[in-house]
């Protein structure tokens, strides 16, 4: 039996700057985190892998909700809408397996 996964979806501001003629810096300020390549597209990549690995990190140790709170974020209370995203700029998309079902045993099913 396939085992189920919880994915936490994650999309964060991503900054971008040129800081020398082979140099790019990009940032995540939201959990900061920061990393540099020789050009913007690899500088990117290496953002998305860092952002992953905060995100991978946290939610092994067991401290996501406290390092979230230490960055700055809130829970959201159920009910209240989600706020538009803006779509201007650039952005990292992280999907993070945060939960795996327990392995569970073939059950029969009720007969009914």
């Amino acid at each position: 039996m396939a085992a189920s996964t919880v994915h936490l979806a994650v999309r964060l501001e991503a900054r971008l700057k040129q800081s020398a003629e082979d140099c790019w810096v990009a940032a995540c300020p939201a959990i900061d985190v920061a990393t540099q390549a020789d050009s913007r597209k690899a500088a990117l990549l290496a953002l998305h892998e860092a952002v992953e690995a905060w995100f991978e990190s946290t939610i092994e140790r067991g401290v996501l909700d406290q390092a979230l709170r230490e960055v700055g974020f809130a829970p959201a209370r159920l009910g209240d809408p989600p706020t538009a995203p803006d779509e201007t700029g650039d952005f990292i998309e992280v999907s993070i397996p945060a939960y795996a079902a327990a392995e569970l045993e073939d059950l029969p099913l009720a007969a009914g």
